[in-house]
């Protein structure tokens, strides 16, 4: 096990400096004078050159890369344009909303997702049919505009919970469960169908097997033959797509952030693009990807406890 984690992440470091990498050139390639954006209009032609002067934006694109690698290596993420706040502590204040909220998400969205896929899988016939299909709206429906219904009927409507805001789970933890009940609804709604039809699919797969045929054949009860035997054989194509659709709620979580006002990265992103502070828009993006990483990781972990075969691949 040790061996396939440390695998993992010697394959994973050189990705997220390509990651790094990449990002770097796309923002030096973004027109305009991030020194004028962040000074604003009112700014004079000699303040803006003494700004980029100060930040070392004159100098040589591959200087300015060679440096920005040279903090990164040593997890030194610059300092914020804007505010002059350390760009790990910035990050470090917005990563915990993300990622409770995709996490949140994700388990409520499998949870439902393996139900539902279980169901119709062992039920078949019009169950099937009428499960898998209810679970495939959710594809359909925007984020944007289911957040925006349920905010209208379970906020405005029926008063049941905020529509907006944030709570720290080490301040209330019940305020913090209260306050993303409406995001993580909107985000799981959308992914239950992807865990529905990969659980069915798989679960299919495991209940026409040999192994089964001899549980039924021996009178081993049906409950135990799903629940002990097929349903955990057939959990590990479910753990990769958990894994999948997380790093898809990271990205997902730019416009419901925005939408539910949550300080979370996603946020952080879009704020710092239109404000042109490229550290905190360069730490976000290199924080995204140490996330997905270790997400990758866990889940080839969890992986391989449930199908041993997998240590090796």
């Amino acid at each position: 096990m040790i061996r396939l984690i440390l695998r993992r992440v010697l394959l994973g470091v050189p990705l997220v400096l390509i990651v790094a990498t990449v990002a770097f050139f796309l923002v030096q390639l973004t027109p305009g004078s991030p020194a004028a954006a962040v000074l604003g209009t009112q700014a004079t032609p000699e303040a803006i050159v003494r700004f980029e002067e100060s930040l070392g934006l004159s100098r040589p694109v591959f200087v300015q890369y060679a440096e920005y690698m040279g903090h990164l290596l040593t997890l030194n993420l610059g300092e914020s344009w804007l505010t002059g706040e350390p760009v790990r502590d910035l990050l470090a204040s917005r990563l915990p909303v993300t990622v409770s909220l995709a996490a949140l998400a994700t388990l409520v969205a499998m949870t439902l997702g393996i139900a539902v896929g279980t169901g119709a899988a062992v039920r078949g016939g019009w169950v099937d049919r009428v499960l898998t299909g209810g679970s495939g709206i959710g594809l359909a429906v925007p984020n944007f505009w289911l957040a925006s219904i349920l905010v209208l009927v379970f906020s405005l409507g029926l008063g049941l919970v905020p529509a907006t805001g944030y709570v720290p789970f080490a301040t209330d933890p019940s305020q913090w469960l209260n306050h993303l009940i409406l995001p993580v609804a909107t985000l799981a709604i959308a992914m239950v169908a992807s865990f529905a039809r990969q659980t069915r699919t798989s679960m299919l797969e495991q209940l026409s097997s040999d192994y089964v045929r001899t549980l039924r054949g021996v009178g081993t009860p049906a409950r135990s033959i799903i629940w002990r035997h097929t349903l955990r054989n057939a959990a590990a194509p479910v753990l990769n797509t958990a894994g999948l659709q997380f790093v898809g709620v990271l990205g997902g979580a730019i416009v419901i952030e925005q939408v539910f006002a949550l300080p979370g990265l996603g946020r952080a992103i879009v704020q710092s693009a239109s404000s042109r502070d490229l550290p905190v828009l360069l730490g976000a993006v290199v924080v995204s990807a140490i996330v997905v990483l270790i997400v990758n990781i866990l889940v080839d972990v969890a992986v391989a406890v449930l199908n041993p075969r997998a240590r090796i691949s």
